[in-house]
């Protein structure tokens, strides 16, 4: 998804731009999202910048509250890589 896509969560879905997607939690930081799972793999302290992504590494994505996540997005992209993701189509952006 490009920078600045709309993101709403409710307890059973979550809207990226419009288009609602089926949610369900599965533990302490996993999620079913469309019937794939996806994992936080770091929030910040102050709940404004996380790291998602699909344990088998083919999807990942940083979410922001403000928009100007500064410093945070460094620490996210430095546990992702740290999880072994290819952060090179997160550049392409």
């Amino acid at each position: 998804m490009a920078p600045g896509t709309r993101l709403r969560f409710s307890d059973r879905a979550m809207a990226l731009d419009g288009v609602s997607m089926p949610m369900a939690a599965r533990g302490a930081g996993r999620f079913e999202l469309a019937g794939q799972t996806v994992w936080v793999h770091w929030l910040d302290a102050d709940n404004r910048t996380a790291a998602l992504g699909d344990p088998a590494g083919g999807r990942v994505w940083i979410m922001d509250r403000s928009g100007a996540p500064g410093e945070r997005l460094r620490a996210a992209r430095e546990i992702l890589d740290w999880y072994g993701y290819d952060l090179r189509r997160l550049d392409r952006l």
